[in-house]
């Protein structure tokens, strides 16, 4: 399949949230990076090498992020391993500081974020991210917005289903509504799809 419109590397992000809106409180956050001729990466691979963070979530109500009734009840309906980025830790780190964190991230891996695709579920976490940098921040996204695409519309033009065939219980140690892991698992499917032999 010839790919002369996209980037050589690609990002999968996944967030975890308390509401569907831009400035929802979000709980954490998880990037995956690899190169789209990368099939050979495993779900261990995409993980070690990854960026996840936890947020400090009264950092954020003091703030003004919101929630809505109806995610918060559909938390207390996940299973306890899930549920447990609600409970605050020592270590949650600011979501203030997180774009920065992305960023050397980024940096550390040698590549400029506006030379790389980017792919989350509905658009729902790249546009969470992008209000947290435009309206909280003040500053503009350092990705390309031509470059950002929603996984399950790729999933479906390239003749697969939502999921590319791939649940999470076929993951040994994924974590279903765990950010990194949920990035890892898309990544994983865009691998296979992307790879697949015509």
């Amino acid at each position: 399949m010839a790919r002369k419109t996209f980037q050589e590397y690609f990002a999968v992000m996944d967030s975890e949230t308390l509401g569907s809106v831009d400035d929802s409180v979000i709980l954490s956050a998880g990037f995956t990076v690899s190169k789209y001729t990368d099939g050979h990466l495993s779900f261990d691979d995409l993980v070690k090498n990854g960026l996840y963070r936890k947020f400090n979530i009264k950092e954020q109500l003091s703030k003004g992020r919101k929630t809505q009734k109806r995610v918060i009840g559909w938390w207390y309906d996940q299973d306890a391993k899930a549920r447990s980025v609600l409970v605050p830790q020592p270590d949650d780190t600011s979501l203030y500081d997180f774009p920065a964190e992305l960023e050397a991230y980024f940096k550390t891996l040698g590549l400029n974020m506006k030379d790389v695709d980017f792919y989350d579920r509905k658009s729902f976490d790249l546009s969470k991210l992008q209000y947290l940098y435009e309206e909280d921040l003040g500053r503009d996204i350092p990705w390309s917005p031509t470059n950002d695409f929603e996984v399950g519309t790729a999933f479906r033009f390239m003749g697969y289903d939502r999921y590319a065939g791939i649940q999470v219980k076929d993951i040994p140690g994924a974590t279903y509504h765990h950010a990194l892991h949920d990035a890892a698992v898309d990544h994983i499917r865009l691998l296979k799809v992307f790879n697949a032999k015509d």
